[in-house]
């Protein structure tokens, strides 16, 4: 009997005097060698910024285009137009391409797939993912493919896979 009493009291003591100190928080407690250097990186390379969560959207054209062909590059920059079209509460602007950042956004060896380059307000919100994901469906266009490939749209997918698990 008196172990049961000190096992409820144990757990009644967990319940109200840990709630406040621990956490689901990740983080080093001392400061190894990685930790550094991502410090290293951030202060030297991006001003103390860090930097920003890109989501790539792949065009891939299906009829032989490439990059240059002025069709390609109608539909990618119309498509960027739209994305950024969505406004501030889902995008940050700008969204890049090959067209205006060749440096960052890379086209494949035949030149008939490139990405899209988007900044997320949050990539964790569902909303914001499918939002972008809606418009290009809407902005199909026969002979171009567009999709998402990033951290964002595997974060959502995996949230609405869970999710969907848990109600059955």
């Amino acid at each position: 009997m008196i172990w049961v009493v000190a096992l409820l009291g144990a757990g009644y003591l967990a319940g109200t005097q840990l709630a406040d100190v621990l956490s689901n928080d990740f983080r080093m407690t001392n400061e190894p060698e990685s930790e550094r250097a991502d410090q290293v990186i951030s202060d030297e390379l991006q001003g103390g910024r860090e930097q920003p969560q890109l989501e790539p959207v792949i065009v891939r054209s299906a009829d032989g285009l490439t990059v240059q062909d002025p069709q390609f590059q109608d539909f990618v920059t119309g498509l960027a137009a739209d994305i950024t079209a969505l406004g501030r509460d889902t995008v940050i602007p700008p969204v890049l391409t090959t067209y205006d950042a060749p440096e960052q956004v890379p086209v494949s060896e035949d030149g008939d797939a490139t990405m899209l380059l988007v900044q997320l307000q949050d990539f964790e919100d569902p909303e914001q993912v499918n939002a972008v994901r809606d418009l290009l469906a809407e902005s199909e266009s026969p002979g171009f493919q567009a999709a998402m490939a990033g951290n964002a749209a595997l974060f959502t997918d995996f949230t609405e896979l869970a999710e969907e698990d848990l109600r059955k």
